[in-house]
């Protein structure tokens, strides 16, 4: 019997007494597996959720109903029904580009590198003062007033 609203839980295969949401029960599984180390279950190849013996996984590998997606995905079907394989399908994929050997290297151009406090000297922007004490804090504000004025001065 499910509780109201719960209409399509599902068991777990480490204790039947949880029952868990199908869209909660990889989370659940997780948890459940470290709970229980002496149940030793294996992980389906279609769909982790998934969990049985070794003896009747085999039996499930032939008859999951999630084994579809994959072998949809290996053996892509044409819009005519007929099987075709993928690699067929791969074959009239355009080649990947590979660029043409040229003397031009740009590994070869010196150049500054980027300073941001530098930078950061010259424009309208307001800097932090982390990490100083009062009176270095008051002296940095007031020297950052003389900078953002001269620069606003100077953009008029």
């Amino acid at each position: 019997m499910n509780p109201a609203g719960f209409e399509n839980v599902i068991s777990c295969p480490y204790n039947k007494s949880h029952q868990i949401l199908p869209h909660r029960m990889q989370t659940h599984l997780t948890k459940c597996a470290k709970n229980y180390p002496e149940i030793k279950l294996e992980k389906c190849p279609f769909n982790i959720t998934h969990r049985f013996s070794q003896a009747d996984m085999e039996e499930h590998k032939k008859t999951c109903p999630d084994r579809a997606n994959f072998d949809n995905y290996v053996l892509m079907v044409d819009t005519d029904g007929k099987m075709a394989e993928k690699l067929e399908k791969e074959k009239n994929f355009p080649k990947p580009f590979t660029p043409s050997h040229n003397s031009e290297s740009w590994d070869d151009i010196e150049s500054a590198t980027y300073d941001p406090k530098k930078a950061a000297l010259t424009k309208p922007v307001l800097r932090l003062n982390n990490g100083m004490t009062p009176s270095q804090r008051r002296a940095f504000r007031e020297a950052e007033r003389r900078r953002l004025n001269a620069i606003e001065q100077e953009l008029e």
